[in-house]
């Protein structure tokens, strides 16, 4: 490994200093080189100059801060910085420009900071600067402490006059960020590090601080301070009643996971609550998933051997561009976005063509059996130099569609086949 140009790190106070010797490690450097390319270069190439674009980029390498471009937040820090900690968070903190301090008036300031903890994931926050999950908690705890309270001070100075922020939280939007983070989970989704849903005992503390109607099966009749709020019941309702389940002989390890940490977190937050929230207790005891959903939602998940990938990158490509235009390839060509709807039984039966001409029959009686298949999303995914495909379709008959589209694509030769289906809204 040839060697890398070392970065000063005695500006940083310690023990901040000793944790961004991380930046000097070329192994690291270069994991975080390919981190960058893969999550963020493209966005920020596009979106600012190329000096602006160079600041993030050192922020994002080396933890160089930047004086106060007009664009600039503490937001956009708190994600990029080399390391995430509670020295870091810190540090950053006392560069807050006195308009993200003066934001604090309408709470923006401080819901963009104690959210960031939580890992909402269209901030784009992650714990990937975190040294271990033990480092994240210790940032969660640092901030949010043991149980969830009303009112909390930000623990630690903020700006150049290095004032205190006291800040009034939500208990509602606090159940409402907790329950979508943990809805969202999904088997093929990259894994957000959320290591503070281990902290049910937090999380116990927000459901008890919860109006009792939140866990009802009627509805509201309360007034709501945000729209998100309405989403809370919903919310818990589906976490009751969600789980993945297969027609085929078992389900992948990843989903049989899934559904393991759901019922661990039920066990472990609800069914201690019971006795305390009567109304829980009730709805505990009675809901059913055709209370919640109206539909599943069936998955496939496979990949093809190199020359079949590469045939059926080609024609999909062709179709892309029979359908679209040329004007419109790099959707398919770099954002990876190979087909709509209506084109989708087109690509397939192009793959059965090529490959298992004899079940083109069996596709389309198929299809016409089940016209949903016709609407399937279909969606590429890459992960370094390896590609599989996703395809996805929601249908009233899950088993039914799931045995025959794993049928048809057994016999195209699909690789590392797996199949699920579950209730969708």
């Amino acid at each position: 490994m040839s060697e890398i140009e070392l970065v000063d790190l005695s500006h940083f106070p310690e023990p901040l200093r000793q944790q961004m010797a991380v930046v000097n490690d070329p192994q690291w450097r270069q994991e975080r080189q390919r981190l960058w390319e893969r999550k963020y270069q493209q966005g920020y190439m596009e979106s600012y100059s190329r000096k602006d674009y160079e600041k993030i980029y050192s922020l994002f390498m080396f933890g160089m801060l930047f004086e106060k471009p007009n664009w600039g937040c503490f937001s956009l820090k708190l994600e990029l910085f080399p390391v995430f900690s509670t020295s870091a968070i810190c540090y950053l903190l006392g560069f807050c420009t006195d308009e993200e301090l003066a934001s604090k008036l309408s709470n923006k300031f401080c819901y963009a900071f104690a959210y960031k903890l939580m890992g909402r994931e269209h901030e784009k926050v992650t714990y990937e600067g975190c040294s271990s999950e033990k480092a994240a908690l210790d940032v969660f705890d640092w901030f949010w402490g043991e149980e969830f309270q009303s009112i909390s001070i930000i623990p630690c100075p903020i700006g150049k006059d290095r004032s205190e922020v006291e800040w009034n939280h939500s208990v509602r939007m606090m159940a409402y960020y907790i329950f979508s983070a943990i809805h969202n989970d999904t088997p093929l989704r990259e894994k957000q590090k959320l290591p503070w849903h281990k902290r049910h005992s937090f999380i116990k503390s927000v459901l008890r601080e919860l109006e009792s109607e939140f866990f009802n099966l009627d509805g509201y009749k309360t007034h709501f301070d945000w729209p998100q709020e309405k989403e809370i019941q919903s919310l818990i309702h589906q976490i009751l009643v969600f789980s993945y389940q297969t027609a085929t002989a078992s389900l992948p390890a990843t989903v049989t996971k899934l559904n393991a940490d759901r019922q661990r977190f039920i066990e472990n937050v609800f069914e201690p609550l019971r006795r305390s929230i009567p109304e829980l207790d009730k709805t505990m005891k009675s809901i059913r998933p055709e209370d919640v959903f109206e539909q599943s939602q069936v998955t496939l998940h496979f990949s093809l051997d190199a020359a079949k990938d590469n045939q059926f990158y080609q024609f999909a490509r062709a179709i892309f561009i029979h359908e679209f235009g040329e004007h419109r390839i790099d959707y398919f060509d770099n954002e990876n976005k190979w087909m709509p709807k209506h084109a989708f039984c087109l690509n397939i039966e192009k793959l059965i063509e090529s490959y298992c001409p004899e079940k083109l029959t069996d596709w389309r009686a198929l299809v016409d059996r089940f016209p949903e298949i016709e609407k399937s999303k279909f969606e590429a995914l890459i992960d370094g130099q390896d590609r599989s495909f996703v395809i996805t379709c929601e249908t009233q008959n899950p088993k039914a569609v799931e045995l025959g589209m794993v049928g048809i694509f057994k016999s195209i030769g699909a690789q590392n086949l797996e199949s699920w289906y579950c209730y969708t809204s």
